[in-house]
Formats: C-alpha cells, sequence, structure tokens
C-alpha cells in the first residue's frame, strides 16, 4: 500500500513540474464544425518529447468518453491541425494533452471552449498574431516618421537655406569686387584727359 501510494506522489509531482501549456483552443476562442481547427501549445525545457491529443466533456450527451485526436505527435511541432472536426455543435469541450503510454496521465488542458456550427466564421487569432500586427504597425510607423523628418531636413535645409543663402552672398560679392575694379579705371581716365588738356595749352 505505501509503495503505490508513493509511485502515485512521485508521478503527480512529475506532472506538476511540466510546463506545457495549451494556449489554443481557450475559453475565449472556439472551434467549427466540419472545418479546420488548431491545437496549440508551448512547451519548456524537460518536457516530454511526444504526446497524444484528445478531447473530452463533462456533459456526456455531447460526448460519451474520449474523443482521442492524434498520438504520438511531436512537442516540439506546438500545434497540430485537425482537418475535418466531427464533434457535436455544443459547450464545455476540453484538450487535453496526456502521455501517449497513458491517457490518465494529463500533462495539460486547455480551457473549455464551444464547437459552433458549420458555416460560422473562424474565431480570431489571438496573442501571437495581435503581438505582430502591433509591432509590424509600430516599426513603420516609426521607420516612416524617421523617414520623412529626414527627408524634410534634408531638402529645407541644405536645398534652400544654405544652398540659396550661399549664393546670394556670392551675388553681392560678386557686384563688391565689379564695383572697386570699375573705380580705379575711372580716376586713370580722368588722370589722361587732363594730361592731353596741358599738353594742348
Amino acid at each position: 500500500m505505501r509503495s503505490s501510494t508513493l509511485i502515485a506522489a512521485l508521478a503527480s509531482l512529475a506532472a506538476s513540474t511540466l510546463a506545457f501549456t495549451v494556449t489554443s483552443p481557450s475559453t475565449s476562442s472556439y472551434w467549427v464544425q466540419f472545418s479546420t481547427n488548431t491545437v496549440s501549445w508551448s512547451t519548456s525545457s524537460g518536457d516530454p518529447t511526444s504526446v497524444s491529443l484528445q478531447i473530452i466533456n463533462a456533459n456526456r450527451t455531447i460526448l460519451n468518453g474520449v474523443f482521442s485526436i492524434a498520438e504520438y505527435v511531436k512537442a516540439s511541432l506546438e500545434s497540430y491541425t485537425i482537418t475535418n472536426v466531427t464533434l457535436v455543435v455544443g459547450d464545455g469541450y476540453i484538450v487535453q494533452m496526456v502521455n501517449p503510454l497513458n491517457n490518465t496521465d494529463v500533462y495539460a488542458s486547455s480551457g473549455a471552449f464551444s464547437v459552433k456550427p458549420s458555416g460560422t466564421p473562424a474565431a480570431p487569432t489571438t496573442s501571437s498574431s495581435g503581438g505582430q500586427s502591433g509591432t509590424g504597425s509600430t516599426g513603420n510607423t516609426t521607420t516612416g516618421t524617421a523617414g520623412t523628418t529626414t527627408g524634410s531636413v534634408n531638402n529645407g535645409t541644405s536645398g534652400r537655406n544654405f544652398t540659396g543663402s550661399n549664393n546670394s552672398t556670392a551675388g553681392s560679392n560678386a557686384r563688391a569686387n565689379s564695383a572697386s575694379t570699375s573705380a580705379p579705371a575711372a580716376g586713370l581716365l580722368m588722370a589722361s584727359m587732363a594730361a592731353i588738356s596741358f599738353v594742348a595749352l
């Protein structure tokens, strides 16, 4: 009796240290009857390398017994797609990840979810897809703003202020130089004319 109790306690302890988490389906999502649906989960180091997937429901009028989805699925895949869900429309379904050698040894369970009638739009994608969208949107917005700002600075400052100012200054300098050059020439001409007048006298 003691040995069996010890074995049960050790098995319970081992199961409690596993880090499997079923992320989909969940209480905030659902499956659609006769459609493609996916089981997703996360793993951690030390988890078993393979699992079996099954569905249960406490309401026996909806599901009487265990509904096996797949056996010996690689845990590292972190998802498994069912192409044609034949479950009865209803609520209270739970996906379980179990030991392939003993389906009563449950590694992890999903939240209770519903199966909707065929033709119902697929449930919105949760966490993983929304965060990317947020990251992508944030990245695009930031990059776009930075690009616009850089372009504005380059075009406004370099193209208009600096270059235009330099050209104007250069023009002013040219006019000043021209004026200063003309002054000595005019003086020399007047001196020559005075000399000619003196000789004539």
